[in-house]
């Protein structure tokens, strides 16, 4: 029962840490190619989490609620993503002195 639950999580997770690694990336002339990879790879991490998660729930029922923690981990992440595409960073300016 909880696994069918924690899919819908993990159903949101997935096209969060999609979006929000896409919302990361500036111009490139390498394209989108490393947001593609970055997401790729963030999914790879979240199929294995909730993977564990299953595996381990089945062993101990009593703590269902493990469950659900991968996809509260996407979700965190893509949160975390998204501040940072939200705050794009600046680079420090030095006062201008005057000397010559």
């Amino acid at each position: 029962m909880q696994e069918r639950l924690s899919w819908i999580g993990v159903s949101v997770a997935v096209t969060l840490i999609g979006f929000s690694t896409l919302m990361l990336g500036t111009f490139s002339r390498f394209g989108l190619w490393p947001q593609l990879i970055a997401a790729f790879a963030g999914l790879i991490a979240l199929e294995g989490m909730r993977s564990t998660a299953t595996a381990f729930v089945g062993s101990h029922p009593g703590l269902w609620w493990v469950q659900h923690a991968p996809a509260l981990g996407g979700i965190a992440l893509s949160i975390l993503f998204l501040k940072l595409a939200g705050r794009p960073l600046r680079l420090r300016r030095y006062p201008d002195t005057g000397s010559v």
